[in-house]
């Protein structure tokens, strides 16, 4: 919004949580069909309103409002930022890695599943070098409060509660001991790299999302910034966010892509001109 207000662009905002976007509309005839008068699109995040919420017909309403504003975006052909059914079907775990695998990136070998024998297989496949996590979302409301699940590494005698307790499905994966996280902000056609040094604080060893570390810039090899590029292409989307990992070894592993993810702290602390970007991207001037 500063980049946009700074240089005078005229737009519109549109909070989805706000009720009031029903005031929108589509109309269509037999020849003709008019649409919001927009020229580009940034989708960058999708909130119910909360008086949909607590209706006692919600989840009807919510569905029915959901479709009504991806109708209203995506049936124009406005430049968008991303299209919501591409982020949707970008959200997959398991597509993420088949698209990144066939693409040539290293990808850590992953078990999706939440039967107690398979799991163990796996551990004792990978020697012990295992990490679960979360198929979809990290972030968890109980109430009034939010608590985030981070990815872990599992011990032998953790194991020993799968049988004992209803294993849920989660991400199993390859535990890649790294030299450091990288993450590659890619708009449109360009990428974007910054790196953290996770190994260097015991908190962040395994996910570097569990202290603020700040992180730098990083001058990524140029055939993994092409991969990253060609990956957000293949997705159907013009913006993500991916995590990478570079091994001990020198080895550069896709972990995985948010179609919609947090790139503000990056720009804070790297100065890499995100917003200018996306904002550029938006008006068409990279075309």
């Amino acid at each position: 919004m500063d980049v946009l207000n700074k240089r005078s662009f005229p737009y519109i905002r549109l909070n989805t949580d706000e009720v009031k976007n029903l005031e929108n509309s589509i109309l269509i005839d037999q020849t003709t069909e008019t649409y919001p008068k927009f020229t580009s699109v940034w989708l960058r995040r999708y909130l119910s309103p909360e008086k949909l919420v607590r209706s006692e017909d919600s989840v009807w309403l919510l569905d029915e409002y959901k479709s009504f504003l991806y109708n209203l975006i995506t049936s124009s052909k406005y430049r968008m930022m991303s299209d919501p059914y591409n982020i949707d079907r970008a959200e997959n775990k398991a597509f993420q890695l088949t698209c990144a695998r066939d693409l040539g990136f290293d990808v850590p070998r992953t078990l999706i599943t939440g039967d107690s024998d398979r799991i163990e297989n796996f551990f004792d496949l990978l020697n012990g070098e295992m990490v679960v996590k979360p198929i979809y979302s990290n972030r968890l409301s109980i109430e009034e409060s939010e608590y985030h699940i981070f990815t872990n590494k599992i011990q032998r005698s953790e194991l020993k509660n799968l049988r004992s307790a209803f294993t849920f499905p989660s991400i199993y994966q390859e535990f890649i001991d790294k030299e450091f996280d990288i993450r590659v902000t890619v708009v449109g056609d360009k990428a974007y790299s910054a790196f953290v040094e996770s190994q260097k604080n015991i908190e962040t060893l395994v996910d570097w999302r569990r202290k603020r570390v700040p992180f730098e810039v990083y001058d990524l090899p140029q055939k993994i910034q092409d991969k990253c590029i060609a990956l957000v292409k293949s997705l159907g989307l013009s913006f993500g966010a991916i995590d990478i990992v570079k091994s001990k070894n020198g080895q550069y592993f896709f972990l995985e892509i948010n179609p919609n993810g947090q790139w503000g702290w990056i720009e804070a602390d790297t100065g890499l001109p995100l917003s200018e970007k996306i904002v550029e991207w938006l008006r068409g001037d990279d075309v």
